[in-house]
């Protein structure tokens, strides 16, 4: 199994989403854990030998912003980029502590709502 995580979302970010997922990662062998964000943010706070993917994009949604019709155009925020993993197949989880307005509208747009939910 392969969980995307959000590494740019939330208070603290990315050092204590970071610091989650490498915890994460030490304790199971049966997950894959891919943090997206800032690869040059996150890559010094990885240990060495550590088993956690990353996949870098610069953009993100800061916890301050109103979440509307201009985080529509930004497909390369790290949320988006994670949603859009998960709805290709290439996760089977995707985790953010971030803005939780633009999660909903990134859920809503990339992945889409359960047949017969309104």
């Amino acid at each position: 199994m392969r969980i995307v995580v959000d590494a740019m979302g939330g208070d603290n970010a990315p050092d204590e989403i970071v610091l989650g997922a490498v915890n994460a990662s030490r304790s199971t062998k049966d997950v894959q854990i891919c943090l997206v964000g800032d690869e040059k943010r996150i890559r010094p706070l990885l240990p060495a030998r550590c088993t956690v993917l990353v996949c870098h994009t610069d953009d993100y949604f800061r916890m301050d912003e109103h979440p509307g019709p201009a985080l529509r155009n930004r497909k390369q925020a790290s949320m988006m980029v994670a949603a859009k993993m998960l709805k290709e197949g290439e996760a089977q989880a995707f985790v953010s502590a971030g803005n939780t307005g633009a999660l909903h509208q990134v859920a809503l747009l990339e992945i889409g709502r359960i047949k017969g939910i309104r």
